[in-house]
């Protein structure tokens, strides 16, 4: 009976944090960093309040737990690893090598903790756990690959762009030139080429966008030099390689993670555990944002804008923007992590990551009655080999 109830934990985790997503979906006008903080002290905060109601309504002292302090610790170091190195290391392979590659990773995890759980925690192996692990992953690597646009379509879209800047980039030069000729001094030479310049500018604009523009604009009039501006946005063999290494992280901190959770948070609550990871994690990535400013980065700067986010964003969010976002945080950062952990102590660890794992799934009918779009029969077959996976999961 408690194997059931964990994979309906297990399995009811991805989609209150799937509905979370949905909840919050563009409302977030900050940086990535000042979101994994705000989720991050939110939840603490609200694991910290249960932790008191709970054992003040047993008679118990606030925040009393049947743990030892080196339970704590290696608690601590789960949140370091999973949370606060793995989430980045997600994110970073996430823009360098966008969603698709990145699943492709994230599919070996549930295979990789079976080998951790054989190991470290004694969990048995059989084949039907594999071939459990492999439909049910499978059938989500599908889902997931039909939801997000092929890379193709990607690069032929950033062609496309970079052609029309190009061109508009032509028109104006040439036009530029024209006007030069027609000028009689070289004072007036330079002032038609500073307008030459500033009509290359708006060209950009017109193509990619105003905050886009400026990245894009050369100093030079030259189309060449244009040209090697855009050449260096793309991604590099190299970026790819450290895209996939970064996406490797990922997993096994994930699993490490999980695994010293599962290994010494057995004296612990749920409640106990996510306090400690989140409120761990929250306060690593604090001092990263103040080590930051202490290294006088800009705000304007690149670098400053995301992990700040752009100079007053937050007066662009409302209060009801913010109780949104809130109520996003959670389904996401709260329920879910309270249900997963829960389950993790329920069910061998291998099976709890591939049971957590199944959030595309409830994307899609998300995605057809909130977004209107269509279901195609990829998603469908993706959706039938997942759950075939998951009972034959239940038989493992």
């Amino acid at each position: 009976m408690t194997a059931v109830l964990g994979v309906v934990a297990a399995l009811s985790a991805p989609l209150l944090m799937t509905f979370g997503f949905y909840i919050w979906d563009g409302l977030w006008n900050g940086s990535a960093l000042g979101l994994n903080i705000y989720k991050g002290s939110l939840a603490t905060a609200v694991f910290l309040i249960t932790i008191g109601c709970i054992n003040l309504s047993t008679g118990q002292y606030y925040l009393q737990h049947g743990g030892s302090v080196v339970d704590l610790g290696w608690i601590l170091l789960s949140g370091l690893i999973g949370i606060t190195i793995g989430d980045t290391c997600w994110l970073q392979a996430m823009s360098m090598l966008g969603a698709r590659r990145v699943i492709v990773v994230d599919v070996t995890k549930p295979f990789l903790a079976a080998l951790v759980g054989f190991i470290g925690l004694g969990e048995p192996v059989t084949p039907l756990l594999f071939v459990g692990l492999f439909l049910t992953m499978s059938g989500v690597g599908l889902v997931s690959f039909e939801m997000s646009p092929p890379p193709q379509k990607e690069k032929e879209t950033e062609k496309e762009t970079e052609k029309e800047i190009e061109k508009e980039i032509e028109k104006e030069i040439e036009k530029g030139k024209e006007k030069e000729e027609m000028s009689l001094s070289g004072s007036e030479t330079g002032k038609k080429g500073a307008t030459t310049g500033d009509k290359v500018h708006k060209a950009i604009e017109l193509v990619v966008g105003k905050e886009d523009a400026s990245s894009l604009s050369t100093t030079s009039l030259s189309l060449s030099s244009a040209s090697s501006t855009l050449s260096k946005s793309s991604c590099f063999p190299s970026q790819y390689a450290l895209g996939y290494l970064f996406a490797c992280f990922n997993v096994l901190f994930d699993v490490f993670g999980s695994f010293l959770t599962r290994r010494f948070g057995t004296k612990l609550t749920t409640f106990d555990i996510n306090a400690v990871r989140f409120g761990s994690a929250s306060f690593t990535l604090m001092l990263v944002g103040g080590a930051a400013r202490g290294c006088c980065v800009s705000r304007n700067s690149v670098l400053g804008q995301e992990l700040y986010g752009k100079p007053n964003w937050w007066h662009s969010m409302t209060k009801k923007t913010w109780a949104l976002v809130s109520c996003g945080v959670l389904f996401v950062t709260v329920l879910c992590p309270a249900l997963s952990n829960w389950a993790l102590f329920q069910l061998p660890l291998s099976v709890c990551l591939c049971l957590t794992s199944v959030s595309p799934l409830y994307a899609i009918p998300m995605a057809y009655f909130v977004k209107k779009e269509q279901i195609t029969w990829r998603a469908v077959v993706g959706s039938i080999l997942a759950i075939v996976g998951v009972v034959v999961l239940q038989f493992s």
